[in-house]
């Protein structure tokens, strides 16, 4: 999934996706995961930064912490109308 539509961003790179499971995916639809999740984003936001802030990459991973923390940054990030890109 991307975690800011592509549609909304144009950012295709592997630092915008992450793996959800499809009915997620599908619920989730164009949104970003704070337009999905409303009020509830502070509390569901806490499981996702442990999954992004405290990973460790060891020597040799494919991703290093600069790709974390721009997903963090992806997920956590408000799209507003003037980022979006224009077809």
């Amino acid at each position: 999934d991307h975690i800011v539509p592509y549609s909304r961003c144009g950012d295709d790179g592997l630092n915008n996706k992450v793996l959800v499971h499809r009915t997620c995916n599908r619920g989730k639809a164009n949104l970003t995961p704070r337009e999905w999740w409303g009020t509830e984003f502070e509390t569901r936001i806490q499981v996702a930064e442990k999954l992004f802030n405290g990973v460790k990459p060891a020597k040799g991973d494919y991703f290093e912490v600069r790709d974390y923390k721009r997903k963090w940054e992806n997920f956590t990030r408000e799209v507003r109308e003037a980022d979006e890109c224009m077809s």
